[in-house]
């Protein structure tokens, strides 16, 4: 910040030195004028010190060639002259440049433009005082006063214009932290659609995806796949007019498919107008295939449960022919006194016992069977329908 004001107040100098020159030659008044030529070759130095970073330097000498300069011309012309009034902007440099840090050098300089200061007081203007007509007097005052107060208001412009810049620019910085810390590709387009700020994610994705580098300034869209494009601008449009918009979207990421989750969120300044639209993506690609692989799942379950409620039906179904059976003849053996045929029950309850056993044995086979493959068999229809017959014709009713 102080290296970019005494930079800009260096060029102020210099301006400021050609004009007094130029009044100097016009008032005939050519050894000023030739001063001032020299603070200006002089100056250049001073700037080609300042590039080379040697800033301490240059704004010591800038100010006190500065204060010898103002010095000589207030001794020329006099008091009514009003030369004094480039102090101002001297002294405001001096503390614009040199104040806060660099402390031995900063109260070097202000006490050495308070002692040239004092030493015009002192001497009563007149040091070197000439005889100038009124004419000469006041054209000297009218150009001191005017190019002062100028150049005041611009070195003052200078200083509040860096210091509003120095402020966003470290609020930008505070908020590209955040934004680098959050876990979302995030960025901010203005209303020309060009980027302002984007975070490390959004920078690192362009780059390893599409190999584009993302600068701020440029127009967003000059960086958006052709194919997503589209989506894209009309996003950013409605977001532009003042609607919030969230989309779940498959876009091809580079040459490939994926599903991200886009937000275009409108920020207004305190009038309520849309300035700016946070752009951020999050890739969800890894929840969209849980969820597909979820939904398969729950598809499969949904599948295995029907069989199973199919299967506990047809089982109890076949398990309560075999016991109806056994039920039945229970009956028929206690009403029974003939002993012949009551063994022939016993016999027919031991059928109807090993049927349900072996219904309980197919079942187990059924559990493993499910985990191979299909193989036909034949089914002999007379076998199966003469046991059911048998099985079933002792029941109730």
């Amino acid at each position: 910040f102080r290296a970019i004001i005494s930079y800009q107040f260096m060029l102020i100098c210099m301006g400021t030195f050609v004009t007094t020159g130029l009044l100097d030659i016009a008032l005939e008044e050519n050894w000023l004028a030739g001063l001032c030529a020299f603070n200006i070759v002089f100056f250049v130095g001073l700037l080609y010190l300042h590039y080379r970073g040697c800033y301490l330097v240059s704004a010591t000498l800038y100010v006190v060639f500065a204060n010898i300069t103002i010095f000589l011309h207030e001794a020329r012309y006099g008091f009514q002259a009003g030369v004094y009034l480039f102090y101002f902007p001297v002294f405001i440099a001096i503390f614009a440049t040199l104040s806060f840090k660099n402390a031995a050098w900063f109260y070097f300089n202000l006490g050495l433009t308070l002692v040239f200061w004092m030493l015009m007081e002192i001497t009563g203007h007149s040091l070197l005082l000439g005889q100038h007509a009124p004419t000469e007097v006041h054209a000297v005052f009218l150009y001191s006063m005017s190019v002062s107060l100028v150049v005041t208001i611009l070195f003052v412009y200078l200083i509040l214009d860096q210091i509003r810049n120095g402020a966003i620019a470290r609020e930008s910085e505070k908020l590209k932290s955040v934004l680098d810390s959050n876990g979302q590709m995030m960025m901010l387009v203005n209303q020309k659609g060009e980027v302002e700020l984007f975070n490390k994610r959004f920078f690192d994705y362009y780059k390893t995806v599409y190999g584009h580098t993302l600068e701020v300034g440029k127009p967003y869209l000059d960086y958006a796949n052709p194919q997503n494009r589209a989506l894209l601008e009309t996003g950013l449009a409605q977001a532009f007019a003042g609607n919030m918009v969230q989309k779940d979207v498959q876009v091809m990421m580079g040459n490939e498919p994926a599903w991200m989750s886009l937000n275009f969120e409108p920020i207004r300044n305190d009038n309520g107008i849309v300035k700016r639209v946070a752009f951020s993506v999050l890739d969800i690609s890894e929840r969209k295939n849980y969820e597909k692989n979820l939904s398969e799942t729950n598809a499969i379950l949904t599948k295995l449960n029907h069989e199973l409620d199919h299967f506990i039906y047809r089982s109890s179904h076949d398990m309560r022919a075999p016991l109806a059976s056994v039920m039945g003849l229970v009956e028929l053996f206690h009403s029974e006194e003939d002993e012949t045929e009551r063994e022939e029950y016993i016999a027919m309850i031991g059928q109807s016992v090993h049927k349900l056993d072996q219904l309980l044995v197919d079942i187990t086979h059924y559990a493993k069977n499910k985990k191979l493959g299909v193989r036909a068999q034949k089914v002999n229809f007379d076998s199966m329908i003469h046991e059911l017959v048998n099985a079933l014709k002792y029941a109730k009713n």
